[in-house]
């Protein structure tokens, strides 16, 4: 009994190994479409002293993705944000990202508006609304709410609402 009920050994520690084992398989399947297969998330280090993601990519295996580029951490943290989502209900399927590329360079900006529609498909997600203040999501696919144009820009996507 004191086994099964111990806080490192017992039924809830098993149970969240379970359950994250799911989100790595998710995670690890998103990050696939992102970086190609080039990072991957391995087995979570979960214990009653620690919780780190080690995650190996470019040949290294990094300790923790504390560890690695605001990029690299932006991109793995909202991946492994979708994985949860994705695991705790399937009753909803819309996304509302906020400021989720704030980290992210104009290349890396572009990378993912170009995978978001894959990922969600693959995550059966049939809305997603996106706040920022980047140009790089202003695609011909993109319903476009602008709620401020002071350089009098021009838009790719469809504006449904302008202020």
């Amino acid at each position: 009994i004191r086994y099964y009920s111990s806080p490192s050994t017992g039924i809830q520690t098993l149970y969240m190994q379970l359950y994250m084992n799911k989100i790595l398989t998710t995670a690890n399947d998103l990050l696939g479409l992102l970086f190609n297969g080039e990072y991957t998330l391995q087995p979570f280090i979960i214990n009653e002293n620690e919780f780190r993601i080690p995650c190996k990519g470019n040949g290294l295996l990094n300790d923790d993705i504390n560890s690695m580029s605001t990029a690299q951490k932006c991109m793995i943290s909202m991946i492994l944000s979708f994985s949860l989502l994705h695991h705790a209900s399937s009753k909803y399927n819309v996304l509302f990202l906020d400021e989720c590329d704030g980290g992210l360079d104009t290349q890396n900006r572009l990378y993912f508006v170009n995978v978001l529609d894959r990922i969600m498909t693959m995550m059966s997600v049939e809305q997603c609304f996106i706040v920022s203040h980047n140009n790089e999501l202003d695609t011909i696919t993109s319903d476009l709410i602008i709620l401020r144009n002071e350089n009098n820009q021009i838009y790719n996507g469809n504006i449904i609402w302008q202020y």
